[in-house]
């Protein structure tokens, strides 16, 4: 089961910002959810908070019934995507996506599969013997979304997936998800409406608590922060619709005191 419950989260930090307040929160076993709100709302705290990486002030996180706010990031069994990349300079491209399975002393053939695949699906097949520091941005992105990929965890966190890819990477990267959200539960911090739209449910963060939720669809009929921030991102940009729904920016101003 993954399933997961968060139970009056909170995070308190050492200056006196609460971050997070109290948040409850249930996500389904296999469900694809995506936080979405401005800058400073919490979404990046609680993502962490979720993957073991920021200590809890007060709450619960659990998996599936099992509260883990003790547990390690190493044994929660998540796959993590952050915006730092977070890859091994020193390594190549073929040993920073097969990093896990090398510790979990699988066999090399089963490595070479898992990494070979996983290199097709985000076409990274002519990189796998250079090291991070000749790659562009978006080519260490897809990387780190390789590692997520083979490490066949039930629990997905993906914090802007997308962010540093162009149009092109970022079609590759939402094929992949399609793959790897499968059976598995998904939380994705993100922004462009390519990644927004087809979630299960959106839930808009503001002062470190849920203020709405649903589909996409739904959230632009009820007419509340979300269909004002989606039709202010379209005002804002110059270029024609078909190009200006790509990203939903949430202004810094509804942040509650």
């Amino acid at each position: 089961m993954a399933a997961i419950t968060l139970s009056g989260l909170t995070k308190v930090f050492a200056t006196g910002v609460r971050a997070v307040d109290g948040l409850d929160l249930e996500i389904d076993d296999g469900e694809f959810v995506v936080l979405v709100g401005p800058s400073g709302c919490g979404k990046t705290t609680a993502l962490r908070m979720v993957a073991g990486l920021e200590l809890i002030t007060s709450g619960t996180v659990s998996f599936g019934g099992r509260v883990v706010n003790d547990v390690s990031p190493r044994h929660r069994d998540v796959a993590m995507v952050f915006q730092n990349y977070a890859l091994y300079p020193h390594l190549s491209v073929y040993q920073n996506i097969g990093f896990a399975l090398e510790q979990r002393r699988l066999a090399r053939a089963e490595i070479d599969k898992r990494v070979s695949e996983a290199a097709r699906i985000l076409d990274l097949s002519l990189l796998l013997d250079r090291k991070p520091k000749q790659l562009s941005g978006g080519q260490r992105q897809r990387i780190a979304i390789a590692r997520a990929l083979i490490k066949n965890a039930p629990i997905i966190l993906l914090d802007e997936p997308t962010a540093a890819l162009d149009s092109e990477s970022e079609q590759n990267v939402q094929e992949a998800f399609a793959e790897l959200r499968k059976g598995r539960t998904t939380l994705v911090i993100a922004h462009r409406l390519s990644t927004i739209m087809h979630a299960d449910n959106i839930l808009v963060m503001e002062g470190g608590l849920v203020v709405e939720s649903g589909r996409h669809e739904e959230l632009l009929r009820k007419g509340g922060r979300y269909a004002s921030f989606y039709r202010l991102q379209l005002r804002e940009q110059e270029a024609p619709p078909s190009e200006s729904d790509s990203v939903v920016r949430f202004p810094s101003s509804v942040i509650r005191p």
